[in-house]
């Protein structure tokens, strides 16, 4: 029971994917710029330390912009996850839901949830009450379903043949062509095929 592992070890959040994302689309080609000011201006606001956005997402400098932390965003793939309401309706996260939502931004720059809920847990969620889940496969899919359009395929961690366990997902479960299992490779210790292959952390 998923629920009752998260209750008896005092997880508030769990996962079982990651992402590197842009932040949304600011117009002219340009990625992700507004989502990292507004992250920062934020977090002065509010006058937070948030130890672990730092270092999830790289900022060589104690500042929330991109020229720091680059255009990507570090975040939780969000098709699966697992959260305690109750922690959610806090105050701040409460907070942070309604100043992302005062500022329109979500509409303008298309902030999608990714990097809302993301945030959320980075800033106000100690990573000993987040978990992630490695003892089960996982895969998200985004076009059409004859072969990887856009999205992941990964195997749970710790399997005894995993080049073997892929090539019969791919070929019994989901039918798609032997030749991606040509671009699979290792990512924190379960085998992993993606699409883009950046967009994965």
């Amino acid at each position: 029971n998923i629920f009752s592992f998260m209750s008896s070890r005092g997880f508030d959040y769990a996962y079982r994917n990651v992402a590197m994302e842009r932040g949304g689309y600011d117009g002219d080609r340009n990625y992700g710029d507004k989502w990292w000011e507004w992250v920062n201006l934020y977090v002065n606001k509010m006058k937070l330390e948030p130890r672990w956005l730092f270092e999830a997402n790289a900022c060589h400098k104690q500042s929330f912009l991109h020229e720091n932390c680059g255009k990507d965003f570090f975040g939780f793939y969000n098709n699966f996850f697992v959260a305690n309401i109750e922690r959610f309706l806090e105050p701040d996260i409460q907070n942070l839901l309604h100043d992302l939502d005062e500022s329109g931004l979500m509409f303008t720059s298309r902030w999608n949830d990714l990097i809302i809920q993301s945030l959320a847990v980075q800033l106000f969620v100690p990573k000993s009450r987040v978990h992630r889940f490695t003892d089960f496969g996982y895969a998200h899919n985004s076009g059409h379903a004859d072969t990887l359009h856009y999205g992941i395929v990964q195997l749970a961690a710790g399997l005894p043949n995993p080049e073997r366990a892929m090539e019969k997902v791919l070929a019994s479960v989901l039918h798609w062509p032997a030749r991606l299992q040509n671009s699979s490779r290792f990512v924190d210790g379960m085998y992993t095929l993606s699409r883009p292959s950046s967009s994965l952390f």
